[in-house]
């Protein structure tokens, strides 16, 4: 949970935080990372009347951009300019974001769709099962999720200096799987 400060050094005005879809060469940071949020309300098939969950919400760029739906954070610096850039965009009363792990969520089928960016390699292996089955039980039956995430070409990884970086600044505690283990 660093400050938002560290964060804006290097993160675009939006501060999203994940990597960005650069649909043109010529494209600032800003607007891929736009591009990337338009993309993902396409892949999700996103409809104004659809509740739509964010797994590590962030700052709030994806329930901003959504323009409805609930956003859950760890971080209380992320929940407050997450709470007050919902307040900015006059989007109070749809979209909302509380401080509050993904699996103390209430209930069955509550959302529609369901957004996990750059959050489930935080999860680690071993706790990968509960992860997809508190989403499964999140989603209506016809719901779609999107897991977006970075994977590795093996399972977790060795101990190194870089590996201890990540782990300390990046994914805490987290560990990355492999593609073939994900489907």
């Amino acid at each position: 949970d660093v400050s938002n400060d560290f964060y804006a050094l290097w993160l675009d005005e939006a501060m999203v935080y994940s990597c960005a879809y650069f649909e043109h060469p010529e494209a600032s940071l800003e607007q891929a990372q736009q591009a990337k949020l338009d993309h993902i309300c396409r892949k999700l098939q996103l409809q104004p009347e659809d509740r739509l969950l964010d797994i590590g919400c962030g700052w709030g760029a994806l329930v901003i951009h959504a323009a409805r739906a609930h956003g859950v954070t760890l971080s209380k610096h992320q929940l407050a300019m997450a709470r007050q850039r919902i307040a900015q965009a006059g989007l109070e009363g749809r979209v909302t974001v509380e401080l509050r792990d993904y699996r103390d969520l209430q209930g069955d089928a509550v959302y529609d769709k369901v957004a996990s960016v750059g959050r489930f390699e935080h999860a680690g292996l071993k706790n990968l099962p509960g992860y997809f089955a508190t989403v499964h039980r999140l989603l209506t039956p016809a719901g779609l999720f999107l897991n977006h995430g970075i994977t590795h070409d093996v399972e977790g990884w060795e101990k190194t200096s870089s590996t201890e970086f990540i782990n300390r600044y990046v994914f805490p505690d987290g560990q990355l799987d492999t593609v073939s283990n994900l489907q």
